[in-house]
């Protein structure tokens, strides 16, 4: 009988110890896919980045990453119309604005890619990002971003300096460069970060265990005590005298 309730509290505590993980992510529910739960979508890096001076070649696909996933399939043609390409005067550049296939892609769900219909010339331009890019969450943003760049002559050189003075400030001038290799790569890590912050305390494991390792010594010890009992209890009636009947 005591082997069974030790065995049933061994298994008591196993259980115990499977589902003190589980409890604690599932209050942690942050939302999967780079929807990123209720966050608002922010840019967060661009190709051409803010400010820089780029070659024509080097135009002919650009994007713009956001903090969220901007691609989802409910999202992605509001967002694609938000996006647009202008001199510095303000003249419109034409382009397709796509998102990638993010069943096949899924590390790109994040982009919004630009590609000009002809290779841009020689002068300033600037990408402009409406209010309302959507993320896959509902959330929108409220705010427009511009991200200014100039692209060099086929040589190599610089643009005028007048055509370069005349690209206007950007709002987004704290939006770091990435490659969409890095850029994934960094989304992955904040995923993770975020992965990691609902992991279970060390501290709390180690108190689980020690309650375990309490409860299985004072099962033994009580069982212990009984089988020391029953041993004194066969002991004492071995060493009774038994009457003998007399002759």
């Amino acid at each position: 009988m005591v082997k069974r309730r030790i065995t049933a509290l061994a298994v008591a505590i196993a259980c115990a110890l499977l589902m003190l993980p589980g409890a604690a992510f599932a209050g942690n529910g942050s939302g999967s896919g780079d929807g990123g739960g209720q966050a608002t979508p922010t840019l967060v890096a661009s190709m051409p980045e803010n400010g820089t001076e780029v070659s024509p070649a080097s135009t002919e696909e650009m994007w713009v990453q956001f903090s969220n996933n901007v691609a989802e399939a409910t999202v992605a043609d509001g967002n694609i119309e938000k996006i647009s390409l202008t001199h510095s005067d303000g003249t419109p550049v034409d382009v397709d604005v796509f998102v990638a296939d993010t069943q096949t892609e899924p590390d790109k769900r994040t982009y919004l890619y630009i590609s000009p219909a002809d290779q841009l010339e020689p002068g300033a331009y600037v990408i402009t990002v409406k209010a309302g890019i959507t993320a896959k969450n509902g959330i929108s943003s409220a705010t427009d971003e511009t991200i200014s760049f100039t692209v060099a002559d086929a040589a190599g050189n610089s643009a005028s300096s007048a055509d370069a003075a005349a690209a206007p400030a950007s709002s987004a001038s704290t939006v770091a460069s990435a490659s969409p290799a890095s850029s994934a790569a960094a989304s992955s890590g904040a995923g993770e970060e975020s992965s990691h912050q609902g992991a279970v305390p060390v501290a709390a494991v180690v108190v689980v265990v020690i309650v375990a390792a309490v409860c299985i010594a004072a099962a033994l010890r009580f069982r212990k005590k009984k089988n020391d009992s029953r041993a004194s209890d066969d002991t004492a009636e071995d060493a009774t005298p038994k009457d003998t009947k007399s002759e």
